[in-house]
């Protein structure tokens, strides 16, 4: 748990797409390619067990909306097939903390589009307070950047387009500690699965 107020637990959760094997392997690669340029030096790089494409953020929740978030995520499921998604080119951006992310994008398609839609509108109907409201940018983030941006250059040095087919999406608590996150998964559905 992360906290506790007023006598209830509290959870940071988000549901994600994790990229299989070979992908992390893929992306480290990437990752071992940037250490070399100086720009990247001080850079907090992710873990590869982090690594995930985000459907929904959902900030901290307590143990009954978890519960609902949950049977939510179940309810979604079957009303989707698997299908492929494909990681490809580098970018950077400021998050809401106003520090600079470097990301690999993922290649928006109606499958993973229709997917984030249908969870954040069911999310949403439950009147769950938290729900990140900002538009959808698949990536996945590889790094937590010193300074705001890096040169287009640097990033296009560095090329690679992964595919991978999408079976499941996870729920997932997010934990911070001085050493960085950690992120725990509470529960995996199959898409296009009742159970």
């Amino acid at each position: 748990m992360n906290g506790r107020e007023n006598g209830k637990a509290y959870q940071r959760l988000f549901m994600a797409l994790r990229p299989d094997e070979a992908v992390v392997k893929a992306l480290g690669g990437a990752c071992i390619e940037l250490k070399r340029d100086k720009a990247f030096e001080g850079v907090r790089w992710m873990r590869p067990e982090n690594l995930h494409v985000t459907l929904v953020f959902l900030g901290r929740q307590s143990a009954e909306d978890a519960s609902r978030i949950a049977a939510t995520m179940t309810e979604v499921a079957p009303r989707h097939q698997s299908f492929d998604i494909v990681i490809e080119g580098l970018q950077t951006t400021r998050n809401n903390w106003q520090k600079g992310v470097l990301m690999a994008m993922v290649r928006e398609n109606d499958s993973l589009r229709n997917l984030q839609l249908d969870l954040a509108r069911s999310l949403a109907s439950l009147d769950i307070e938290g729900l990140d409201q900002r538009e959808y940018m698949p990536h996945v983030t590889l790094a937590r950047l010193k300074q705001e941006r890096i040169s287009p250059d640097q990033l296009s040095s560095v090329n690679f387009s992964l595919r991978q087919q999408v079976r499941t999406m996870g729920l997932y608590e997010s934990i911070t500690l001085e050493t960085g996150a950690v992120y725990t998964l509470l529960k995996t559905v199959q898409l296009g699965s009742r159970a």
